[in-house]
C-alpha cells in the first residue's frame, strides 16, 4: 500500500485483494464519506465573495406577447456563466418575484423574462 494525497491508501501491484485491496478501499470510502475540505483530509475550499451584477427591467419595456402576458429580453452580464448563474427578481418595492425565464439566444446568455403585470419595475440580480 502506498499512502496518497490527504491520507488515502493506494493499492500497489501485487497486493492481495482480500488482505490489502478490499480493506484499503473501505478505508478510502469512509474517508470520502467523512471529509470536510479542511486541507488535512481533503483539498481545502476557500470562501470567495461572489460578485453580483444586476440589470433593471423598467415597466416601459414590457412587450405584450399574449393576452395578459408580457416579456422583456435581457442578457446575463459579461463574466457570468449563464448555465450556472442564480437569477433573482425583485420588485422595486423589495418583494421577491417569481417570474418565468426562457433562454432564447441567438447570443449565449440571452433570455426573455415573462410576467403578467406590465407595470412592474424589476431588478434582476445575477449571482
Amino acid at each position: 500500500m502506498t499512502p496518497g494525497v490527504y491520507g488515502y491508501i493506494i493499492p500497489d501491484v501485487g497486493d492481495e485483494s482480500s488482505v490489502d485491496w478490499c480493506p484499503s478501499q473501505h478505508f478510502n470510502w469512509d474517508r470520502i464519506d467523512t471529509h470536510n475540505h479542511d486541507g488535512v483530509n481533503s483539498a481545502p475550499i476557500t470562501t470567495v465573495i461572489s460578485t453580483k451584477s444586476y440589470v433593471h427591467l423598467l415597466a416601459a419595456g414590457w412587450v405584450a406577447v399574449a393576452d395578459g402576458i408580457y416579456k422583456q429580453s435581457t442578457t446575463v452580464p459579461y463574466g457570468a456563466y449563464y448555465h450556472n448563474v442564480i437569477i433573482q427578481f425583485f420588485e422595486e418595492a423589495g418583494d421577491i418575484l417569481e417570474l418565468e425565464t426562457k433562454f432564447t439566444g441567438p447570443l449565449v446568455g440571452q433570455f426573455d423574462v415573462y410576467c403578467n403585470d406590465n407595470s412592474l419595475n424589476v431588478l434582476v440580480i445575477f449571482v
